[in-house]
């Protein structure tokens, strides 16, 4: 969801020279890809030497993005020419997806330790197209787990086809849209929507709403939703982060119990795009994600600017739900909750410390077993200490 800030780290960025020191060796199979938990992983080599999973990220407008530590590797020297910069590109032979050259051999790369912007910025190994360079077709085959970039193609049988438009600087393009027209139900209750998203795999939603129209809004206010609170909702006032779910019909096509999520006034995507799209009526209302990509097998068509999308017939499982109403970081501070939901009906507030959860210190719980309390339907008692003392959650 912080993608649209790379366009403004993109001007701190330096060049280094650099030389790579491969120590793994490089797939056999660099065609694999997978579904995790609503986003694409696959393996991209770098100088024919080393392989590394990254998640696929059309949100991403760098092409090849590493954490620092792992960037590092690739690097004989960092020069920096401006006090602060923490943004810099490294230039390697060759970065390859699914047995082909990308067209940039850059890796960017930024600290370790999250950045606050507007926000904490939790960075992986990302990969994604650089637009202003690329016009192959890359497909991703879903059903088969595959992955290949081509120069020509044809249309698949029962594929519907979108136009991608590219929000463009200096007639350069930075970052896809997509128009799809939509209907949402819930029960009774229906709309039929005609926004433009930005298409971003990185994005675990349906869709992500950050400048919804007086129409939706509605809407979601007549559905059963969550109501969410971060630290960031005390310093906004206005903003709104909900979490709903809906039927969408995209016609040929019905997709069940989509889980999108609007997150207002932390970004708009309007705001930053709006100047770079040019003639288009239609409003930007945020990210079209994987809850509705993963149902399809996709085509990329840069070639001809074209989003393709045919009927999957594999399923991929989403993250199970978190049935407590909160989470918390490794330490047990709580940092985001559900404020119509029974731990904060109970108390629990934004801050508080989980300091056991049935008698396990919450330091000695592993994050995948944590994952698994969140999502657990049994009795969980949960000692919390706040600034009023200790006290016990029952979920």
């Amino acid at each position: 969801m912080n993608k649209f800030l790379y366009p403004l780290l993109l001007l701190q960025f330096v060049v280094v020279s650099c030389s790579s020191n491969g120590r793994t060796p490089p797939a056999a199979d660099n065609t694999n890809l997978r579904i995790d938990q609503d986003r694409i992983v696959t393996p991209v080599v770098i100088n024919a030497t080393d392989t590394l999973e990254m998640l696929f990220d059309t949100g991403c407008m760098v092409g090849c993005l590493l954490p620092q530590s792992l960037a590092e590797n690739y690097a004989d020297s960092l020069t920096v020419t401006q006090p602060g910069t923490s943004v810099s590109n490294i230039v390697v032979e060759d970065i390859s997806l699914g047995g082909r050259s990308l067209n940039d051999n850059r890796i960017y790369h930024v600290p370790d330790e999250r950045i606050d912007i507007v926000g904490p910025i939790d960075l992986a190994c990302t990969i994604a197209p650089v637009y202003a360079t690329e016009e192959r077709i890359w497909c991703f085959d879903f059903d088969n787990r595959m992955f290949s970039i081509r120069e020509t193609d044809t249309l698949p049988e029962n594929a519907i086809v979108y136009p991608l438009l590219f929000a463009k600087y200096k007639d350069r393009k930075i970052a896809p849209f997509v128009n799809i027209p939509m209907t949402l139900s819930y029960g009774d209750c229906s709309l039929s929507t005609d926004y433009l998203y930005m298409l971003d795999t990185g994005t675990p939603h349906g869709f992500a709403i950050t400048d919804p129209p007086a129409e939706l809004e509605d809407f979601v206010s007549r559905i059963p939703h969550w109501k969410i609170e971060d630290r960031f909702c005390a310093e906004l006032p206005d903003r709104q982060l909900l979490d709903f779910e809906v039927d969408i019909d995209m016609p040929p096509f019905v997709l069940p119990d989509v889980r999108c999520a609007f997150d207002t006034e932390l970004r708009s995507f309007s705001d930053q795009f709006r100047n770079y799209l040019k003639d288009i009526d239609k409003p930007i209302v945020g990210t079209l994600g994987m809850r509705i990509l993963k149902h399809f097998n996709m085509i990329l068509d840069f070639k001809n600017d074209r989003l393709i999308l045919t009927p999957a017939q594999r399923t991929y499982p989403s993250k199970p739900a978190n049935r407590t109403g909160f989470w918390c970081d490794s330490q047990g501070v709580v940092t985001r909750i559900r404020t119509n939901d029974a731990a904060y009906g109970q108390g629990l507030r934004l801050k508080d410390t989980v300091m056991t959860v049935n008698g396990l210190r919450w330091t000695d719980i592993s994050e995948e077993k944590r994952e698994d309390i969140y999502s657990t339907e049994e009795r969980t008692v949960w000692e919390v200490r706040s600034a009023e003392g200790t006290k016990k959650i029952i979920i």
